[in-house]
């Protein structure tokens, strides 16, 4: 079996978790992140059967969006690690767990923009003001439904997401095996702007009307939507796979 391991390579004890792991795992054909590369004399991943991802919720969204369909099994070495399986001192369960697991999997939403895919997010898609005083002015559109948000911004979050920015910001806790995306408005000067749940198969298109404003996907900045603009967000066909005990 194939074991590809990505660590956060900031913090000094995730990098040394990270040699006690490779070394507990000696029986296995071990790769490395290409960011690991300086630290550990190894191979870099390619074609593994599952990841084993040694850091926070940030660590593991770039890991799903870099590997894509790979299995992930994730050890927290982050601030909340609401998306980690197992503690670091309990790393030497890891053998066992590779060899009896099952996999969960959540699904993600992939944004489009003139026709091109931009990303997937397992969390989420926010639009909001590249100026922080300023307002932004938004289109969205599902399901032949249109609505102005006025205001700081919109965010569209997976099942997953909606624990994460979208509740900070007002938005329902879902299920992560309800077939659903959500929608919350930030800070919407429009009190008609609620936060809403709309089946996962629903086509949301958003255009900016106003402001550049910013496009983040999971954390990432994917650069600034002008005035006209517009990116359409879908249902992905992969799934975010993680190895659970």
């Amino acid at each position: 079996m194939k074991i590809g391991m990505v660590s956060r390579t900031d913090k000094k004890e995730a990098l040394e978790l990270a040699k006690k792991i490779i070394e507990l795992l000696d029986d296995y054909e071990i790769f490395v992140d290409e960011s690991m590369k300086e630290y550990f004399k190894m191979k870099t991943i390619k074609n593994v059967d599952f990841i084993v991802v040694i850091g926070g919720d940030g660590t593991i969204l770039r890991t799903i969006g870099r590997y894509k369909n790979t299995p992930i099994l994730p050890v927290n070495m982050g601030t909340h690690g609401y998306l980690t399986e197992i503690n670091p001192e309990d790393y030497q369960k890891i053998p066992e767990i590779i060899e009896k697991h099952k996999i969960e999997e959540r699904s993600k939403l992939v944004v489009i923009k003139d026709g091109k895919i931009l990303g997937e997010v397992l969390n989420e898609v926010i639009m909001r003001a590249k100026e922080p005083t300023k307002v932004a002015n938004f289109l969205l559109r599902y399901d032949n439904k249109e609505e102005t948000i006025f205001g700081d911004g919109v965010i569209v979050a997976t099942p997953t997401g909606s624990t994460a920015y979208s509740l900070s910001a007002g938005g329902p806790i879902v299920h992560i095996k309800t077939k659903a995306t959500v929608i919350t408005p930030l800070a919407s000067l429009n009190l008609k702007n609620l936060p809403t749940v709309i089946p996962d198969n629903f086509e949301v298109k958003i255009k900016n009307l106003g402001r550049d404003s910013y496009l983040v996907l999971d954390g990432v900045n994917f650069g600034v939507l002008k005035l006209n603009e517009e990116i359409l967000i879908r249902k992905s066909e992969n799934k975010a796979k993680f190895v659970r005990i």
